[in-house]
């Protein structure tokens, strides 16, 4: 697939104005805010209303010099997270993935704003504890969109990596929105292939959990949709434990015990979503033509064109158009300090080999 332009405009604010009317309501901008519809780890999402449109948004406001303090993992924060993010919801146009509207970042204040779709749905399933399971019928109806959400992202060679009930959105016409590509991952060229990790424990694959050295980042997706699906169908996941090293444990080495009660084929698509051994697990493909997912090839899955997107490095540093406080923002910098290290290894090699001759001609 040839790589393709976006013609999405994303609206980018330095100017920051707070402030509050006679009745006590507060305004961001253009943006009144109503209510808050969340917390994260890293910020509050709150319901806002623009002033002229009176269009409804979700507005989610990040300290950065917090998310610049909050590690992830040995080379990154999470200030470089939310970069990445935005970038990726820069790019991404997509009628099952959360769109972006507006990053509000001010030189001069210490929160960004960013303005995204507002949802009022919520979550198709909140948290990851046991509640009520959904009808056969919704799950089916919230998978197949899901899947062309995926699907998407996919093509556009970005791995969402955090696929969980909490992460799927839906808005008051009933359309699903993948959400939070915090730690969404963007590869090059035709694999996949990666070493590095993230997501929540109980939606990890088996490949993950084992601490594989190259695994298919499309792959875990699948495992994580599949975990999805039953957390729909069961009203919990496969694996209950105490820790994260014992749920690891289970997830690798514990065979996913799905209950014979439902449908045969949702029991076998499930099975085939849940495969350990992730060259046997079904693909986004085979799963588009599935007898559960096409009710039996009367509601075929149908998708539009895909056009190939391409994120690239610089447009993560560059994901707000102006380096945020000074921060430095390190975009894979382990591959980097790789590359700088054998340029320098190289460059002692040549100064080490001009020397031996030098002095083999003195």
């Amino acid at each position: 697939m040839d790589r393709q332009a976006s013609s999405k405009v994303i609206k980018e604010t330095k100017e920051l104005s707070k402030t509050e009317d006679d009745d006590g309501n507060k305004f961001v901008n253009a943006y009144q805010v109503l209510n808050v519809l969340g917390r994260g780890a890293y910020g509050k999402v709150k319901l806002a209303r623009h002033t002229e449109t009176r269009d409804l948004y979700a507005i989610k406001i990040l300290k950065k010099s917090m998310l610049k303090r909050k590690r992830i993992g040995r080379f990154s924060n999470a200030l470089q997270n939310i970069m990445k993010e935005i970038a990726i919801m820069k790019k991404i146009e997509h009628p099952n993935c959360l769109q972006l509207f507006e990053v509000i970042d001010s030189p001069n204040e210490d929160k960004m704003y960013l303005v995204l779709e507002y949802c009022d749905g919520g979550a198709v399933m909140s948290g990851a504890k046991e509640q009520d399971p959904l009808s056969e019928a919704q799950a089916r109806d919230i998978l197949r969109q899901s899947i062309l959400g995926l699907s998407y992202l996919h093509a556009q060679q970005i791995a969402h990596r955090d696929i969980k009930p909490e992460n799927i959105l839906r808005d008051k016409s009933g359309v699903v929105k993948i959400a939070d590509f915090g730690v969404a991952l963007i590869w090059d060229g035709e694999s996949d292939m990666t070493s590095s990790s993230a997501g929540t424990p109980a939606f990890m694959s088996p490949e993950v959990c084992a601490g594989a050295k190259q695994f298919s980042a499309k792959k875990a997706d699948i495992w994580a949709l599949g975990v999805t699906l039953f957390f729909f169908v069961f009203g919990g996941v496969p694996y209950k434990a105490r820790t994260e090293l014992d749920m690891y444990r289970m997830i690798r080495e514990e065979p996913v015990v799905i209950p014979d009660t439902i449908n045969p084929q949702l029991h076998d698509l499930l099975s085939k979503m849940l495969e350990k051994d992730p060259n046997k697990r079904i693909s986004l493909n085979d799963m588009k033509v599935h007898p559960w997912i096409t009710n039996n090839g009367a509601e075929p899955l149908h998708e539009g064109r895909i056009e190939a997107l391409h994120v690239s490095e610089q447009e993560v540093e560059h994901a707000v158009h102006r380096l945020i406080d000074n921060f430095a923002l390190l975009v894979n910098v382990k591959r980097r300090m790789s590359k700088i290290k054998l340029h320098v290894q190289g460059e002692l090699a040549k100064k080490s080999s001009a020397s031996s001759i030098d002095g083999s001609q003195q």
